[in-house]
């Protein structure tokens, strides 16, 4: 709608946007509650309905990439912390898909571990532990990762 609108005020001629009809990452869904309930009923064991809830939720259909790393090393099923339900999954998804280079980027914008203030001691511990172990092949360090928030 917005190209549409610049388009119109500079007299251009419209182009086709695809926009209207391509789904955006995570989006292969015709209902979501529809897929979030087939998804709940079929949740693999060892998730709570909490947890996937809360994958599909974020990533919509694309949550089982995020299951496929827990499939490979059970650790990455555990919880960030113990207030939320952020798996750690999803901070080795953040480095590895995501683009994510430093521990403000995974806190603040590809998890919601900061959405309601500021997270806790053991959520930023637990990070810079993945995103260290994750970067190591770009010598990046736990203090250093740590030293990015002070």
């Amino acid at each position: 709608k917005a190209v549409d609108l610049v388009e119109q005020k500079l007299g251009k001629p419209r182009t086709v946007s695809l926009s209207s009809v391509v789904p955006v990452s995570g989006g292969e869904m015709r209902s979501f509650d529809a897929f979030l309930g087939d998804e709940l009923m079929k949740r693999p064991q060892g998730f709570s309905h909490e947890t996937i809830r809360h994958l599909v939720h974020i990533y919509g259909s694309e949550y089982r990439k995020i299951l496929q790393y827990c499939e490979q090393d059970s650790e990455w099923a555990e919880p960030v912390c113990g207030d939320s339900p952020a798996i750690k999954a999803q901070i080795l998804h953040a480095g590895r898909e995501e683009m994510a280079c430093t521990l403000e980027d995974i806190l603040y914008r590809r998890t919601e571990l900061a959405a309601t203030g500021e997270p806790d001691e053991a959520s930023v511990n637990t990070c810079a532990d993945i995103i260290a172990r994750e970067l190591k092949s770009c010598g990046a360090s736990r203090q250093a990762a740590l030293a990015q928030r002070a």
